[in-house]
C-alpha cells in the first residue's frame, strides 16, 4: 500500500540554497548538515541532491544516522567521496567501524580519549577536536583543550588518530545584531585554535559558524561552516524576517490527496467534541493526514491549506490520520491538497513551512522533523 500523503523535495531549491549560502563566504567549505532524517526531508535522498548541489562535507549528530547515511552511499563513488561527520555517541560505539565507513568523529568528553588510546596504532581514525564556547553541552571545556589536545597529538604521533578539525557551536547567533555572547564565543574560540596547536595539533578545518553566523556574524566563518535550517530554505529569526527575504528557497512542500468530499447543512458539527460547525450549507473535504503524521493538534481550527489554488479552512480537531478541510464547490475526490511548501511546486499561493508551523504555535525546523517517515519523500526539480 502507498501512503497518499507525499513530500516533494526540491533539488532546484536546495541548490539554490547553497548557492545563497556560498554568496556569504569567501573560500569557506560548506557542511550540509543532514541530521535528524535531513530535518525532516529525507537522509539519502537530501543528502544526494546537496551533494550533487556542491557540498563539501556531510554533517549528522548521531552516529548511527551517519553509519545509516555511509551505507547507503556507499554503492556510488561520486557520493562516496563526501566526508561524513558525526558529533554523538555513546561509550559503546565501534569507533574504528566507523572511521573504516568514512566517518568523522567529534571528540569532545575525556572519556573518548580514553577510548581512543585503548586502539591500536596506526587506526587512523579523524577526528574533529570539539570545544565547548558557551552552549554547556559537547566539548572540552577552555581549560581542558590544551590536555586534550596534547593526548590528541600523542595519538596521532603513533598514528590512530588523524586530527583533521577544530569546532565549537554558537549559542546565540541566531539574531543578525551583535551580541556579547558570540564575541565572548569567538574569542574562546580564538583561544581554543592557539591551545590545539600549542598541543601539537594543526587541524586543517576550523568551524564554529552554523546557518544564522553565515548570515549574520562573518567574524565566525573560519575555514569551513556547518549550514542546516539555511539549506532547506527555512527562516533563521521570525522577528526579522523570512527565508524568501533571505534568498531561501523552501525545499518541502508536503501535499495529500483529497478521499472524500460532502455538502453538510447549515450547524453541522464537525470532528471530535464539534469544535466547529457549519455556519451555512458547505463543502467539507477529508484529506488523509492528521498528527500521527506530524500535524500539531494545536492547528485545529487555525490552518489554511492550499486546494485546486484557493486557500481553504481546516475545520474541526486534528484526528490521528486525517483533517477536515472546507473547500470550494468544485473540488472533487483526488485533488491534491497543499499544506505547506512552494508555490511553484504547489502552483499556487500555499503555506510556506514558517506560517503553516505558526498555526499550531511551533518554529518551521520542529515541524519538520516532526514528520513521519512513514511519508513518501521524492526528489522532484522544479524551477
Amino acid at each position: 500500500m502507498i501512503f497518499p500523503g507525499r513530500l516533494d523535495i526540491n533539488a532546484v531549491a536546495l541548490k539554490q540554497n547553497v548557492a545563497a549560502v556560498r554568496a556569504h563566504l569567501t573560500g569557506q567549505k560548506v557542511m550540509g548538515v543532514v541530521k535528524a532524517n535531513a530535518y525532516g526531508h529525507g537522509l539519502l535522498g537530501t543528502s544526494r541532491a546537496l551533494i550533487a548541489a556542491g557540498v563539501d562535507y556531510l554533517g549528522v549528530a548521531q552516529l548511527s544516522e551517519a553509519e545509516q547515511l555511509a551505507a547507503g552511499l556507499a554503492a556510488d563513488p561520486a557520493m562516496r567521496r563526501v566526508p561524513i561527520f558525526a558529533w554523538l555517541f555513546g561509550p559503546d560505539a565501534d569507533l574504528e567501524a566507523a572511521s573504516a565507513a568514512g566517518i568523522e568523529l567529534s571528540v569532545g568528553f575525556p572519556w573518548v580519549l580514553d577510548k581512543l588510546e585503548a586502539l591500536p596504532a596506526g587506526a587512523g581514525i579523524r577526528v574533529h577536536l570539539g570545544m565547548d564556547t558557551g552552549m554547556a553541552r559537547e566539548g572540552f571545556a577552555p581549560a581542558d583543550v590544551l590536555p586534550a589536545a596534547q593526548r590528541l597529538a600523542a595519538l596521532e604521533a603513533r598514528g590512530t588518530v588523524s586530527v583533521v578539525g577544530l569546532w565549537s557551536h554558537l549559542a546565540g547567533a541566531d539574531h543578525p545584531e551583535e551580541n556579547e555572547l558570540t564575541r565572548i564565543q569567538v574569542e574562546r574560540f580564538e583561544q581554543a585554535r592557539r591551545d590545539a596547536r600549542a598541543g601539537g595539533l594543526h587541524p586543517q578545518l576550523e568551524h564554529l559558524a552554523a546557518s544564522a553566523a553565515v548570515f549574520w556574524h562573518p567574524a565566525t566563518l573560519y575555514s569551513m561552516v556547518r549550514v542546516g535550517i539555511a539549506l532547506y530554505g527555512q527562516a533563521l529569526d521570525y522577528t526579522v524576517g523570512t527565508a524568501v527575504d533571505l534568498g531561501l528557497r523552501p525545499a518541502m512542500t508536503l501535499s495529500a490527496p483529497i478521499v472524500a468530499d460532502r455538502w453538510v447543512e447549515d450547524g453541522t458539527g464537525i470532528s471530535y467534541d464539534h469544535t466547529a460547525h457549519t455556519t451555512r450549507r458547505t463543502h467539507l473535504a477529508l484529506v488523509p493526514v492528521g498528527y500521527a503524521d506530524g500535524l500539531p493538534r494545536s492547528m485545529a481550527n487555525r490552518a489554511q491549506l492550499l486546494v485546486n489554488g484557493q486557500r481553504c479552512r481546516q475545520r474541526g480537531a486534528v484526528c490521528m490520520d486525517q483533517i477536515i478541510v472546507e473547500v470550494p464547490a468544485g473540488v472533487r475526490v483526488g485533488d491534491r491538497a497543499y499544506l505547506f511548501g512552494d508555490p511553484a511546486v504547489a502552483g499556487g499561493p500555499v503555506p510556506s513551512i514558517e506560517e503553516f508551523a505558526g498555526f499550531g504555535g511551533f518554529d518551521s525546523f520542529e515541524l519538520s522533523v516532526r514528520l513521519a517517515e512513514h511519508i513518501p519523500r521524492r526528489i522532484v526539480r522544479v524551477e
